[in-house]
């Protein structure tokens, strides 16, 4: 898997489009980039510190 794979699922679940149920578990972001063969830039709207208890 590469920062590609990565970049084009968020894409995908971000598209309106697509009508994702899990869309709104992704918080405020509004971009994702590849930085590189295997990293990635998630861009937030806002300022976002979720914290979630496992």
């Amino acid at each position: 898997m590469t920062s590609a794979d990565v970049v084009a699922t968020f894409t995908k679940l971000l598209d309106p489009a697509t009508a994702a149920p899990g869309s709104r578990n992704l918080g405020p972001i509004t971009e994702v980039v590849a930085d590189g063969d295997f990293g990635v830039i998630l861009r937030t709207a806002s300022p976002c510190a979720e914290r979630r208890s496992h």
